[in-house]
């Protein structure tokens, strides 16, 4: 069993941990990482990592609990305060695109692993229930907009579905979209950040009827 890192390591040494881990998963895969470059990046000594994370599945599964426990946290503070579905959407657009604003490879890191060892990502996610626990009252919202004919048929976890892709999908075409445009990293984030608008937008004029006028959306205290 893991022991906890917490205990002796300070949150600066983990944090930097984690992150070198989330590096090297990245560029090496998951099968292709090792802890002594791990340990380099960090500029740990390889010993106290292999000691207090035992092994380089228990630091994988930490490095994914620290994002997912992140975006957990952030989505429940944020659905807690949202009355309406406007508003829901436009909380879950700007909580992800700001969590991709801090961590741009994040994307590309679940892909990587989903593609090489999807068993082990979904034991990591399932300490989570995100439908069960977070998205009931947003999936409510939903199927009484359509009841009230106010938004199209659309099943919850399809809309759901659209606005996680309309906010990851940039991240991970990233590279390849810079260099076609030419624009610099400072001009991508710029981009992304307007995103949180747009995307909202996107959607709701996709969803609501046309007899109906769009809602007027409160500002959000999204980070740009």
């Amino acid at each position: 069993m893991t022991k906890n890192p917490e205990s002796v390591l300070v949150p600066s040494t983990e944090e930097k941990i984690v992150v070198a881990a989330m590096e090297v998963f990245i560029t090496r895969g998951y099968h292709g990482a090792r802890m002594r470059e791990i340990a380099r990046k960090a500029n740990t000594n390889l010993a106290l990592l292999n000691y207090y994370f035992r092994s380089k599945e228990n630091l994988f599964k930490t490095v994914c609990l620290t994002f997912v426990d992140k975006i957990y946290s952030r989505l429940a503070e944020a659905f807690k305060t949202q009355t309406t579905l406007e508003e829901s959407i436009q909380s879950l657009v700007c909580v992800y695109i700001d969590m991709l604003l801090e961590n741009e490879s994040l994307p590309l890191f679940f892909v990587n692993i989903l593609a090489q060892n999807p068993e082990l990502l979904s034991q990591t996610f399932q300490s989570k229930n995100f439908v069960k626990d977070l998205f009931p009252n947003f999936f409510q919202q939903i199927e009484s907009e359509i009841a009230k004919g106010r938004i199209r048929n659309i099943q919850p976890p399809e809309l759901l579905l659209n606005c996680l892709s309309l906010c990851i999908f940039p991240f991970l075409a990233a590279p390849t979209f810079k260099n076609i445009f030419a624009i610099q990293n400072t001009e991508f984030r710029e981009l992304m950040a307007q995103r949180k608008t747009h995307v909202t937008h996107f959607i709701l004029n996709a969803i609501f009827v046309s007899s109906h006028p769009l809602p007027l959306l409160r500002p959000q205290g999204c980070v740009d």
